[in-house]
């Protein structure tokens, strides 16, 4: 088998999603040990409503209050309008600084979007130090990107050990890029029993070259050739 190279992109900035019992994104804040005051959610999902009208102006006053008030997720959101330009001027400097505080209030996605800035712009050292904060915060994106970046050297030193502990952890947080990766160690180490259970995984979690990877390993033709 060629040795497989993996190039995991960045995905774009997102924003927190309605609150609902069956959402993942809920049950992340739920678990985030008081990161902020859950202040009103009907407020917080009126902020939605607007957003989905298109009526921004009345999205960031809304999540702006909450934001006030320790909402982090309404943080990440005013960052969002303002990193797109929607309801506000776009003003990337300010839209870093809303990611900033709902990261270090101990929000995921703000972290996620925080690191996504700095990466974009190349300061990749930073990129690296905020992905770390978003994976102890359980965000398999933020871990699979820092183990991206052990192993290529982006920003850290290169570390292939490491890349692997963190494409592990971004594995286990559901995140399909990481055990993609993880799939593709095992593989280049001939440990294709793991690597073929990891691509299964990163396929089920909708990576679409994780799934072509699966089908090459359970070929046939390639289990003979790697008796």
């Amino acid at each position: 088998m060629r040795k497989i190279f993996i190039i995991l992109a960045i995905c774009v900035l997102k924003l927190c999603a309605l609150t609902d019992n069956t959402s993942k994104n809920f049950t992340d804040f739920l678990t985030q040990k008081d990161s902020y005051v859950h202040s009103d959610e009907k407020k917080y999902n009126d902020g939605f409503v607007k957003y989905s009208e298109k009526k921004y102006d009345e999205a960031v006053k809304i999540w702006g209050d909450l934001c006030d008030d320790r909402d982090m997720r309404s943080c990440v959101n005013i960052g969002f309008l303002y990193d797109n330009g929607l309801g506000v001027k776009a003003d990337k400097n300010k839209a870093k600084k809303f990611y900033k505080k709902a990261c270090f209030g101990e929000d995921w996605l703000g972290c996620k979007n925080l690191a996504i800035t700095y990466f974009k712009n190349q300061n990749f050292s930073k990129a690296a130090e905020i992905f770390a904060k978003g994976c102890e915060l359980k965000d398999g994106f933020s871990c699979a990107n820092l183990g991206y970046q052990y192993e290529n050297g982006d920003g850290v030193a290169k570390d292939e050990l490491k890349a692997i502990e963190f494409y592990k952890k971004g594995c286990i947080y559901e995140d399909g890029f990481a055990c993609l990766n993880l799939g593709v160690s095992k593989a280049n180490r001939n440990n294709f029993n793991e690597a073929q259970k990891l691509f299964k995984k990163a396929c089920e979690l909708g990576n679409k070259n994780a799934c072509d990877y699966y089908k090459q390993i359970t070929d046939d033709e390639f289990k003979k050739a790697h008796k």
